[in-house]
């Protein structure tokens, strides 16, 4: 009986079952080993901030002053703060090939010069090795940019032109955030989309809202005027970190991971707004404090609180609240 069972093969019930059984296990184990994957980007992100914190200490230390966030000065200006921090972070070769007498906002060559995988984030498609994923951060409403039109509380860790240091930091250096992640942008090119595009992305690009008087200081007006926009917008500015040498930051007007698009003015304020920071991990991003110390921060936090760990002098002195236990 069991000869001619074994010549005839399965059954077709015995056949769904064993399908059935392969599906279950497929089903249970591949979300195991895509979160296991995602975990490992998101330490992955993690390392690479705490080295980038830990190369802008030392810049620290050699100088007396952390990098300018973004310069004005004529001849570099353009240039954000990687470009100073490489040859700390054992980059001395590829910081040569700068050159540092031609503005990144003219006519320089922004695609010749790749960087290592470091200083992007494997979560975020978009990242190639001329692209950045970590932006500085610009205060609430970018007051770097306006720094007399704005109180201290506006103000973030980096200036525009004039390097910040460590005695400015009223709250302490370890409640300030120093870096966040921010996905990558879309528009390549000099000022990468300083001029209006239509072939910006939502939650990428930044909305140009150009005719909108918004003053800056004031986050909750910005916050209103990008509600309005939407996946439709047809003016598009700005795709940051698509080139690493050029600044690159964001605002802690919103919290991370809005649903709220980004926006901002590029004419009388330039590069004020949502800009928030981005990632593709699950309902975080990654943060890098003033003092080298890196944080996952969760979507949910407070955005009063996110709003002081974003200022130099927010007045907010206690544990990150809301946010995913530290990694560091």
């Amino acid at each position: 009986m069991n000869r001619n069972k074994l010549a005839n093969g399965f059954t077709l019930v015995e056949l769904m079952v064993v399908i059935a059984i392969v599906t279950l296990l497929l089903a249970i184990s591949l979300p195991v080993i895509f979160g296991a994957r995602e975990s490992a980007r998101l330490s992955a992100c993690l390392s690479n901030q705490r080295q980038i914190g830990i190369g802008l200490q030392n810049y620290e230390t050699a100088f007396g002053v952390f990098p300018v966030g973004a310069s004005r000065n004529s001849g570099d200006a353009g240039f954000g703060m990687l470009p100073r921090v490489l040859p700390f972070l054992d980059q001395a070769a590829t910081s040569q090939k700068i050159d540092w007498r031609v503005s990144p906002m003219g006519s320089y060559k922004l695609d010749e010069i790749p960087l290592t995988s470091a200083f992007q984030c494997g979560s975020d498609g978009e990242a190639d090795r001329y692209s950045l994923s970590y932006a500085v951060n610009g205060g609430v409403d970018a007051g770097m940019f306006n720094p007399q039109l704005v109180d201290s509380r506006f103000l973030g860790a980096f200036d525009y032109g004039v390097p910040t240091r460590s005695s400015s930091f009223e709250d302490g250096l370890s409640n300030t955030a120093m870096l966040a992640e921010r996905l990558v942008g879309t528009v390549r090119g000099p000022l990468a989309g300083n001029q209006s595009s239509t072939g910006g992305l939502p939650f990428r690009d930044l909305a140009d809202i150009k005719d909108a008087i918004v003053p800056v200081g004031q986050p909750n007006r910005f916050i209103q005027k990008c509600s309005e926009i939407t996946n439709k917008h047809q003016d598009w500015v700005r795709s940051y970190g698509r080139h690493w040498q050029l600044f690159h930051h964001y605002t802690h007007t919103q919290t991370p991971n809005s649903a709220i698009l980004d926006c901002g003015r590029s004419i009388t304020y330039p590069m004020a707004g949502v800009i928030t920071a981005r990632s593709n991990h699950r309902s975080s991003v990654t943060v890098c404090f003033a003092d080298g110390h890196v944080e996952t921060v969760a979507n949910t936090i407070d955005v009063e609180v996110w709003r002081d760990l974003g200022s130099r002098a927010g007045k907010r002195t206690s544990p990150l609240a809301q946010s995913l236990p530290s990694n560091n």
